[in-house]
């Protein structure tokens, strides 16, 4: 369903661009930040992949070697803010939890030429690619995109080595798919 979305989209004729995007529920983004990676959710929880492919917030029911990993999206797409919507409701996401009751998470942007050279990358047909536990943001992270809403949130713990790469939105948008498209917007632009 997520690829049938991103290759139908008239806007980007699929998604395949020069960034590549994880993102997180702002909840998650502080513990992100304090650690100063991102990780896969067996090594930050400390739960075996097994257990964690058992919790009901599991409602897509990913397979149990996916959460060894960190899992990217192409940066124009939307999933990432979908798969935060679904963890947070527990359940797939309705047009309105999509809409009028969207709660944008977190996105951490990628050149992809950069990081598919990571020593744990991985690829598997349907994601551009993911990456075994573990990935140092100072390393290898582009732009970090976090809602204005949240700033209070982040200001001050945001690493040194990291301010110069983040980058508070608005979120004015009237449902998930223009959040994307202004994030990536933002993002693409930004290097010009």
């Amino acid at each position: 369903e997520k690829i049938t979305e991103c290759i139908a989209c008239p806007k980007y004729k699929g998604c395949m661009t020069d960034y590549v995007c994880h993102t997180a529920p702002v909840e998650n983004a502080v513990n992100i930040f304090k650690c100063g990676s991102l990780q896969a959710p067996t090594k930050w929880r400390g739960v075996s992949s097994s257990v964690l492919k058992e919790e009901n917030r599991n409602a897509a029911n990913e397979p149990e070697d996916y959460f060894d990993y960190v899992m990217f999206a192409w940066g124009n797409s939307q999933a990432g803010d979908r798969l935060v919507m679904e963890r947070k409701m527990k359940r797939f996401p309705i047009e309105a939890d999509l809409s009028v009751d969207f709660t944008p998470g977190v996105r951490f942007f990628f050149k992809y030429d950069k990081i598919v050279t990571h020593p744990n990358a991985t690829f598997e047909g349907v994601l551009p690619l993911k990456i075994r536990e573990e990935v140092i943001l100072s390393d290898w992270v582009n732009t970090i995109i976090i809602p204005s809403a949240k700033i209070e949130a982040f200001e001050a713990i945001v690493p040194y080595e990291l301010k110069s790469r983040i980058f508070y939105l608005e979120n004015d948008c009237k449902d998930i798919w223009s959040w994307s498209e202004k994030v990536y917007e933002f993002v693409k632009n930004r290097e010009r």
